[in-house]
């Protein structure tokens, strides 16, 4: 028997990110400065809770929507 499953091609292309790739692309060094981060919403929501994970193409979306709310 073969099972076919309908998986979004998002999730075939993109990539997930974990927190400290996600510090490293922020240019953050503290973990502690990272949470606090996320406590504001200076970060966007993890796609995935346990273990954290974020889409790469989340994260760019979401600041560059922010970049674009700032002009």
């Amino acid at each position: 028997m073969i099972f076919s499953f309908n998986i979004p091609d998002i999730a075939m292309t993109d990539n997930f990110i974990t927190a400290d790739e996600l510090m490293v692309t922020l240019k953050v060094t503290s973990k502690t400065t990272f949470w606090r981060m996320r406590k504001r919403g200076d970060i966007p929501k993890p796609s995935i809770k346990k273990p954290l994970r974020w889409r790469s193409s989340e994260v760019d979306r979401y600041y560059q929507d922010r970049s674009n709310e700032a002009k």
